[in-house]
């Protein structure tokens, strides 16, 4: 190692840098930080945001739906499922702190090309629904109120409404939760 890479990283005897070393080395490792985040970032996978499964997909059926809380109130849904005669298991998605997005739907779509049918309550109903919030924050704060005794009704209604349903397979039904939703899930 020559010695004058041997000093580069000394500093005088003090321990002090001149303030144009410190302004010159700052610039460095700054431009060197820039260009390895960059980097990555290229090297990264890409974010998707568009459906996997086309909301019209031909061979799916799917529908917005209302159902009854286990308290009676009203408790809207998005359903989909294979087209086709016969009963098929069920699943239950209970939606992250976006409510009911289009991912969450798209999610219910893979599901239902699984073979499964699916219902996705939107558990911020109550408070009129995911549309009626102006942004993702706003629902998430509406949900970060919900009670665990409510969250309860709303998803046996949801339970009761897909069991009684012709083409659902009464005794085959599961529940999956994202997020928050895997908390919901899983308490109740």
């Amino acid at each position: 190692m020559s010695k004058e890479n041997r000093n580069a990283n000394n500093v005088g005897d003090d321990g002090a840098i001149s303030r144009r070393e410190f302004i010159q080395k700052s610039a460095v490792l700054t431009a060197s930080l820039a260009a390895g985040t960059t980097l990555v970032d290229a090297l990264g996978p890409a974010a998707s945001h568009a459906n996997q499964v086309d909301p019209n997909d031909a061979a799916l059926i799917s529908a917005d739906v209302k159902f009854s809380s286990a308290d009676g109130a009203s408790i809207s849904a998005y359903v989909t499922r294979p087209k086709g005669d016969g009963r098929r298991p069920a699943v239950i998605v209970t939606h992250d702190n976006s409510a009911l997005s289009d991912h969450i739907q798209d999610v219910g779509r893979r599901l239902a090309k699984a073979g499964y049918v699916v219902i996705v309550p939107d558990l911020v109903s109550r408070q009129g629904g995911t549309a009626s919030f102006p942004n993702r924050e706003a629902v998430a704060q509406a949900i970060s109120k919900l009670d665990d005794d409510t969250l309860t009704k709303d998803l046996t209604g949801a339970l009761n409404y897909v069991k009684g349903q012709n083409y659902v397979q009464a005794n085959k039904i599961g529940v999956v939760g994202f997020c928050w939703g895997g908390v919901a899930a899983n308490q109740n």
